[in-house]
């Protein structure tokens, strides 16, 4: 099983072609020390005994990061761009609530959390550029898998009746409706699972690259270098939901869900309209699997890696001797035993804290910009989707920041954790700006009263009551007279002209003045946007300015050989505590502040009509700057900690 060599024996057991870690004895039966400048792994680049010269110019970290940059913007593009600006265009297709897609949103934490644990311990034992690359590959079968209920079921917009009469509106009719049958049971029920399993299989493909990839550029790289490094990857990620969110919104816009079979006569102005949301998984179903096989090539450990290395404990040669169950039984040993190490570990697990509580308010913003900015704004799903693309773009520049400046400042742990305390408290006082919203929706019957009544006493009132309203569902009209009416019935409205957004009514026995009103809510030429916008811009540049840092001290606080599964700890940490409840708690925060509900066909509540602008900015607000400043409270106490031992701890 050994065969001699110049410096000694190789133990072919353990051959690092296998991603297993080669030990190296010298004729007196000792391992080499940590300055013999032996090499025992191949480092070039290739497959197997294919490693050809003229490829070995690739062969350089700054190249490998640049693979793992497409891999990490086609994650982001996929799993938190194209697949939320979807979401809407996936409830009308398949005829399902928002509370079940927000199931398929979700689910792709589920299935890293299934899997990061055990592919950060039992990978860092093997070639982590590999496990990486089989991972993109899991990515590309994931984002086919998103696609399959398309290809399954084309989309029947037929479930709508036109009525093209022009009738009084008066009477509870309201010229062209369209009306969809609603049941508890939609049809659309059964493409759930399949769509929750795709993305579960995004979170299982991704798990490798943020645990085992960021430890191989840690591992491979000097250290203030890893950390732009490990900065670009994740700034990667950030620009590619930024990606996402601009491709979604032109996607949903201008394909149809079937332009691939059917040809149809109506735009996206048309109720029947669902736009293609399946198209962009086409594409990143087939560069997940490209990217795959530059990644793959890269070995184990680069040439002259081993002088980043301060704790390279060799393989123990005992364990070629186990049974496979007596392997699985040392191994699960371990597993317990550096998990409880870490735990017991205080700066590793006051930043797997603060990370946690950070990734609340990227995870909230995430889920619900398009309901704020729309509804406390007034803007169309475009102009909101170009600004909060534009947000998260410029704002991803903030996880580059974070390692250049890590690099610059030459910052270890101590002054990491102090950089992170300083953005997290001055992204809370940026948050402060969300007070600056719009007047509230002057809303007769409910806000304000109706002309020429002096109470305000629900929507029922003397000026429309030979209408039949009743049957009326919330469809907001702007009176002559500035004020907001429930629908043109509420308003009185005997007549209308147009349809859809451009539909006006006339005479309007509700209404002061020119008794006329249109459709939608009044303009209240707010310009508060304008503050808040460079406000949000500074406060997200701030947030993500602490990303880097704080994975940089989580590897440097705990032993290298722990460092993928204290990573893999940590996106635990991130997801139980941040990722699945951040949205949760954000869209509790925006219930509060519901004014009128749709009422679900099933007895649910169903979903808001019209919130109080006041109350939103208020809990969004209180939300924003809580949870900053409790992040900034848990890295001031980690770097408490730090500060005595500083020294020591630095790796």
């Amino acid at each position: 099983m050994a065969e001699t060599g110049s410096k000694g024996e190789i133990n072919a057991a353990y051959d690092g072609e296998d991603g297993i870690q080669v030990s190296v004895v010298d004729q007196n039966g000792k391992l080499p020390s940590k300055d013999d400048n032996t090499d025992a792994e191949d480092t070039r680049l290739g497959w197997g005994s294919c490693k050809p010269n003229c490829l070995q110019f690739l062969n350089k970290m700054m190249l490998f990061v640049v693979w793992v940059f497409i891999l990490c913007f086609l994650e982001g593009f996929a799993v938190n761009g194209i697949s939320n600006a979807g979401l809407p265009a996936i409830e009308k297709h398949f005829s399902i609530s928002s509370t079940k897609s927000s199931v398929v949103a979700s689910s792709q934490d589920f299935g890293a959390l299934a899997v990061v644990l055990f592919v950060s311990f039992i990978g860092a034992r093997l070639h982590k550029p590999r496990v990486v690359a089989y991972g993109s590959v899991i990515m590309g079968i994931g984002s086919f898998l998103f696609i399959v209920p398309h290809l399954a079921e084309e989309y029947n917009f037929g479930g709508g009746s036109q009525s093209t009469n022009a009738t009084s509106v008066c009477n509870g009719t309201r010229g062209a409706v369209y009306s969809f049958i609603s049941s508890c049971d939609s049809p659309g029920d059964r493409f759930i699972p399949a769509l929750v399993i795709a993305q579960m299989v995004h979170g299982i493909g991704f798990s490798p690259m943020f645990t085992l990839g960021l430890v191989y550029i840690e591992e491979n790289e000097e250290k203030a270098l890893a950390a732009v490094y490990i900065g670009l990857t994740y700034a990667a990620a950030a620009i590619g939901v930024a990606a996402g969110f601009f491709a979604g919104g032109q996607i949903l816009q201008n394909y149809y869900v079937d332009f691939d079979r059917v040809s149809v006569d109506f735009d996206a102005k048309d109720p029947r309209w669902v736009g293609a949301w399946w198209l962009g998984f086409v594409f990143t179903s087939i560069f997940f699997v490209l990217v795959a096989i530059p990644i793959s090539l890269y070995p184990k450990s680069m040439a002259g890696s081993l002088k980043y290395r301060t704790d390279d404990k060799p393989k123990d040669p005992d364990d070629d001797k186990l049974t496979l169950c007596q392997l699985a039984g040392k191994l699960f040993k371990l597993f317990l035993k550096t998990f409880l190490h870490l735990l017991k570990n205080p700066v590793f697990m006051l930043m797997n804290f603060a990370g946690s509580v950070q990734t609340l308010i990227i995870a909230g913003v995430g889920a619900f910009s398009f309901k704020f900015l729309t509804e406390q704004y007034n803007l169309d799903f475009d102009t909101s989707g170009n600004l909060i693309g534009g947000l998260i773009l410029v704002g991803s520049f903030g996880m580059f920041l974070g390692g250049l400046l890590v690099k610059l400042l030459r910052l270890e742990m101590l002054g990491m954790t102090r950089l992170c305390a300083i953005v997290s408290l001055l992204s809370g006082l940026f948050g402060i700006a969300f007070l600056a919203g719009c007047p509230e929706t002057q809303l007769a019957g409910l806000q304000v009263s109706y002309t020429g009544s002096s109470i305000i006493d629900g929507y029922a009132d003397s000026c429309h009551a030979s209408c039949d309203c009743d049957r009326q569902s919330f469809s907001a009209v702007c009176g002559a007279d500035q004020k907001v009416y429930y629908s043109p019935c509420h308003a009185g409205c005997q007549s209308s002209v147009g349809m859809g957004p451009m539909a006006a009514y006339h005479n309007c026995s509700c209404v002061g003045g020119a008794a006329t009103a249109k459709q939608g809510r009044c303009e209240d030429n707010c310009s508060q946007l304008n503050i808040l916008a460079p406000c949000m811009f500074f406060a997200m540049l701030l947030v993500l300015t602490a990303v880097t840092p704080t994975s940089m001290v989580t590897m440097r606080c705990v032993e290298d050989h722990e460092k993928p599964f204290a990573l893999g700890i940590q996106w635990v940490f991130i997801r139980l505590l941040g990722m699945i409840p951040g949205p949760v708690l954000v869209g509790w925060v925006l219930d509060q502040s519901c004014l009128i509900w749709s009422g679900g066909s099933c007895g649910s509540s169903g979903s808001c009509l019209l919130y109080s602008h006041d109350q939103m900015a208020v809990g969004i607000m209180l939300w924003w700057v809580l949870v900053s400043v409790a992040a900034s409270a848990l890295f001031f106490i980690s770097s408490i900690i730090i500060m005595p031992f500083s020294l020591g701890l630095t790796k």
